[in-house]
């Protein structure tokens, strides 16, 4: 099993499909991933990353289940 780890944020808007642009735009509206400083590297940990896609994926409606 790989160790999860810790990613740039490059690597992170590489695997989530935005640009630089958007995640900072993101990150002044207070939605961007928690960072963590090492020097003057920003990187995204895997816990963080996990968090913020829970954060960021729609939730179904437990009303419109129960009508379906």
């Amino acid at each position: 099993m790989e160790a999860e780890k810790s990613l740039s944020v490059a690597e992170f808007c590489a695997l989530e499909g935005i640009s630089k642009g958007g995640y900072y735009a993101m990150k002044r509206r207070n939605q961007a991933p928690a960072e963590t400083h090492i020097g003057r590297r920003r990187v995204i940990s895997a816990q963080s990353h996990r968090e913020w896609r829970e954060r960021s994926t729609p939730k179904r409606s437990t009303e419109a289940e129960a009508t379906a």
